[in-house]
């Protein structure tokens, strides 16, 4: 397993359609927000949020994109929301506090965290949305499940609740790819507060945008 520590920092946190290049230790990776989402950071505002959010990360991550439905980040900026129910975000791990490349293959990569196995998109979703409904789970991370890798990434589930600073509490459901893009080992996660499901599941936003970086960075 590698780094799992990564994975309980985006969820403490959860936070323009169009690709955005970035250069991550003369690397670039090329990311699109998943449809139907906008890229945060426009605004003074939302400047605010992601500095905070990097601020707690930056021990574990660094953070390349953040990217919220549009129709609530317009909401944000009208101080409608005071906090995103629904999250998409991509960063590169690091070891140890420092950025570094990998050495092997993708193949490679993926075998540190486990064997690979059957990913059932739809059945992963269906569970996490259920258990958004159980009032009975209230701890800061209740639950991570492995969920195997698909090839290309190896994904997790994760149950719990997050409260930022000032912010009341909430329960979440969240799942979290790894995988290997121009030797950068990346984190893709989405996140998804109770009474939010009236758009794609977490699993189906975070394969959907691993398919787009492969596409986006052979």
């Amino acid at each position: 397993m590698i780094r799992l520590f990564v994975l309980a920092v985006t969820f403490a946190l959860p936070l323009l359609a169009a690709a955005e290049p970035y250069m991550v230790l003369g690397r670039a990776i090329d990311l699109s927000p998943p449809p139907g989402y906008c890229v945060v950071g426009k605004t003074p505002a939302e400047r605010q949020y992601l500095e905070r959010y990097k601020d707690i990360s930056k021990s574990a991550l660094e953070l390349l994109q953040a990217s919220v439905p549009c129709s609530d980040l317009k909401k944000f900026n009208a101080k409608l929301l005071s906090q995103f129910p629904r999250t998409a975000l991509v960063s590169v791990v690091k070891a140890k506090g420092q950025l570094t490349l990998e050495t092997g293959t993708r193949q490679q990569f993926l075998s540190r965290f486990g064997k690979p196995e059957s990913f059932d998109v739809e059945a992963v979703n269906t569970r996490l949305r259920k258990a958004l409904t159980d009032k009975t789970f209230a701890a800061a991370m209740s639950k991570m499940t492995p969920l195997g890798s698909d090839g290309d990434a190896y994904y997790w589930a994760m149950l719990g609740t997050a409260q930022a600073e000032g912010m009341p509490l909430y329960r979440v459901t969240s799942v979290s790819a790894a995988l290997l893009i121009n030797r950068l080992p990346l984190s893709v996660q989405a996140s998804e507060s109770v009474g939010f499901t009236d758009g794609p599941a977490p699993a189906s936003i975070v394969q959907n945008q691993i398919k787009s970086i492969l596409v986006r960075n052979p």
